[in-house]
């Protein structure tokens, strides 16, 4: 119920006020140069949480972790990705490579 398949699936919503710990991982594919790139997440007030970010020449497997106090219900978590504007720049989306999870504390 955190994750709907049918409408803004890119959010994760919590059913309940509290603390989140959020985490996600991702791979980055090979860049053909040095590329600014980072991974994290963004709340539904544009805040962000838990961002990390990298720069280098070579497939990254990079892992964020971040926490986030829902005081109402219906707010989210959208997990981010950010490059230095390079078009070919993609994530895996393979299950084992990339995912994103919410769990309340």
């Amino acid at each position: 119920s955190m994750h709907s398949t049918s409408a803004n699936q890119e959010r994760l919503v919590p059913q309940s006020t509290g603390l989140y710990q959020v985490t996600a991982q991702t791979l980055f594919s090979v860049p053909t140069a040095a590329l600014d790139r980072a991974f994290g997440f963004r709340d539904s007030s544009g805040s962000n949480i838990g961002l990390v970010s990298v720069k280098s020449t070579s497939s990254d497997r990079l892992q964020a972790t971040g926490f986030k106090r829902f005081d109402v219900v219906g707010g989210y978590v959208t997990c981010v990705f950010i490059s230095d504007g390079a078009s070919t720049q993609s994530a895996s989306t393979g299950v084992a490579t990339t995912w994103f999870s919410m769990v309340k504390l």
